[in-house]
Formats: structure tokens, sequence, C-alpha cells
């Protein structure tokens, strides 16, 4: 059996993450399986994958609402334009891919190889099982969610979404955003007379109010950071340069078990609303703090996130050290905030990510016509190759 993940950039990023989650689990729960990820952008062109994924972080710095207006325009059911330019430009490249892969599976982790595999679905020109995996806390217009087989959403919200959208609900599995199997383990909530650690995560390019927070925090609480600084070496180095010894700078951890002592270690995180960041601290019952909004899916997974009672939007306007004590230290907030994300994942079909790959394989291979179906596929594959 072979599963084929698609992801978009070559950038670290949630997509990537969830990608090698349930690439994991399905190496652990099915040894006969060979797991392979394609950053789809990088087979179609490094060199266009390395312009885009630079472009797309230089047009949300240089214009951020600019970008916020570009996205939810894009993403609108209406923009039949953009869609239409973007299928022309990249139907044959994945069509090629899936030609020269043979996968038996295709697990989409991004919107884009989703809008492409339905399109060649729709047209008769792929016959593999499809799972979309959604790594926010909503559903773009993108999703080729009509012709995928199964669909690992995010919340009981998206599920609905789906479902208005005609898909029957045997097909959708209240998931979550995938997370490593190692940050299961429940997290103790911070206890007051305990010293204060503090995790910041910037995101996989450590982009955010991160320098402002160190130009005005002057360590008068006693409070330790360790701050996760991706591939931003050039933040990396600026916090690195402040020689503090409250204050720990971090490259990217590419490691489960790695963050998994991180969760740990800390009582707070400070982050964006990134879905797979946000999951993980939810899982190790971590309190969240968001500091910065990236335009676009960020925006969408903070009013879920504020909505649900799962963050705390720092104010820009007073000291972030302050408010988060202030909610630390607020036996209510602390109640309310665990309340809130028990009441969350009691809403999840599945726990792990193990569950989700054992009901992933039996709903495409364990009933009859499922069987054939695959059977089928192998006979195709044995049939093109004479």
């Amino acid at each position: 059996m072979k599963i084929l993940f698609l992801p978009l950039f070559h950038m670290q990023s949630g997509h990537h993450k969830s990608s090698d989650v349930l690439m994991a689990a399905f190496e652990k729960e099915y040894p006969q399986a060979t797991c392979e990820k394609v950053e789809f952008l990088s087979y179609c062109s490094p060199l266009m994958e390395s312009a885009v994924s630079q472009g797309y972080v230089s047009f949300i710095k240089a214009v951020p609402k600019g970008y916020s207006k570009f996205y939810k325009q894009f993403f609108k059911q209406e923009s039949l334009l953009l869609k239409l330019f973007y299928e022309m430009l990249f139907i044959e490249k994945m069509e090629q891919l899936l030609q020269r892969k043979k996968p038996d599976i295709i697990v989409c982790t991004h919107s884009f190889p989703s809008f492409l595999v339905d399109k060649l679905k729709k047209n008769g020109l792929c016959n593999v099982p499809v799972v979309n995996v959604y790594t926010d806390f909503f559903v773009n217009s993108l999703w080729g969610a009509e012709s995928a087989d199964f669909h690992l959403a995010p919340s009981t919200e998206c599920r609905d979404l789906l479902a208005s959208k005609g898909i029957c609900f045997s097909k959708i599995l209240v998931t979550g955003i995938p997370v490593a199997e190692q940050l299961k383990k429940k997290k103790q909530i911070w206890r007051k007379n305990d010293e204060v650690h503090v995790l910041i995560a910037g995101g996989s390019l450590g982009l955010g109010s991160l320098a402002s927070f160190l130009d005005t925090r002057r360590g008068q609480h006693g409070v330790k950071y360790k701050i996760l600084c991706g591939s931003n070496q050039k933040l990396y180095q600026t916090v690195a340069n402040l020689n503090r010894a409250d204050i720990t700078p971090l490259s990217y951890v590419r490691c489960p078990k790695r963050m998994n002592d991180l969760y740990d270690w800390a009582d707070a995180i400070i982050t964006k609303p990134g879905g797979v960041t946000i999951s993980e601290a939810m899982r190790k019952s971590v309190p969240i703090f968001i500091h910065s909004v990236l335009p676009g899916q960020e925006e969408n997974n903070l009013s879920y996130l504020t909505q649900h009672g799962l963050a705390h939007k720092l104010s820009p306007f007073l000291p972030w050290e302050e408010q988060i004590l202030e909610q630390l230290m607020d036996p209510a907030y602390l109640f309310t905030y665990n309340r809130s994300r028990l009441k969350y994942f009691q809403t999840l079909d599945i726990q792990s990510p193990g569950e989700a790959v054992n009901k992933i394989y039996s709903s495409l291979f364990h009933s009859a016509s499922k069987k054939d179906q695959y059977l089928n596929r192998i006979f195709s594959k044995i049939y093109s190759s004479l």
C-alpha cells in the first residue's frame, strides 16, 4: 500500500507537521505501508516554489491588509477566474505526479493540491481514494471536498459545513488537527507558587510582534522565556545577543519528543493562531495567549478560538507579561480555559492519529465495493505496465 501526502510548500508549516504525524501513524499501524511526502509546488518548480513562498512572506509583511483582502476574495466561492487560472497552470503537473507515483491513497494537507486532485477525479482522470486533512479551524472554498473519499475535520462546525455541501457524515471524522502521539499526555496546570515559564512561538518563520516585546520587557517579574524562532535566523541572533539568562532562543524544533518536553516546561504559550501549534498546546493543557495574527487563515482561526474560549488575545497596548500573569493568577480564567478545552476534545470522534488512520483504512477498504475498487486499481496498474 503506497500513500502519497501532498503539502504545498517546502517551508515547514502545519501542513508538513500534520503530514508527518499521519505518516508515522500509518507506518506504525500498517508496517506494509509505504508513505511518501511530495511538496507539490516544489515538484512543479523549485524556483517557482521559492519565489512564491518568499513573495508570500513579503506580501504579508509589506501589505497585511492587502493580503487579507486578497485571501478573502480568492477563497470566496465566486472567485472562479483565479481558480480557473490555477487549474490551467497546474492540473497537468498534478496528473503527471499521480501517474508517476501511482499511489493507493492520496492525503491532501493543503487546499491547493486537494483542489487539483478533485478536478482530476471529476474528469475521470483519477480513481485513487483521497483524504482531506484540514489543518485550520475552518474550511476554505478551494478544498476539493466533493470528490474526496474521507475527511479529517478539525471541529464539529467544520463537519457540519462539509455535510451542508452534500458530503455524507460517514465520510467525515472529527479528529481535531492531527498532532504527534508524543503530545497526548496531559500537562498539569500552572500553580501560583511555582516559577513561571512561558514559551513563545512565532510560527515556522518566526513572524510576529516579538521584537517589540523584547524591547519593552525588563524581567522584573521573574518569568523565564523560551522563544521558538523557527527559520528566522535574524530573530534567533537578536535574542541570543541580548545575553539574558531569562530569555532563551531556540531554532526550528522538528523532534516531537523535544516539543513535548518544551510543553511540559511551559506554564503558558504566546503564539500566533496557527492550527497545529494551537492544537499541540491544547493537548498539553497549556494556556494560550495570541500575540499577533497573520492575515488570511489565522484571522479565521482566531475568531474560532476566542469564540470558544480556547485562547486569549493579548492587547497591544498593555505589557504582555502583566496580562499573562494576571490571567494565570486568576482561578476563574484557568477553570474556564480548561473547561473549554475539555469540551472541545469531547466533541472529537477519536483522540489519536493511530485511531484516525485505522478509521481511514477501514472506511476505504473494508467494504466489498471498496475492496473491488482497490483490486481494480491494482489490476489497472498491472495492465498499464504491460
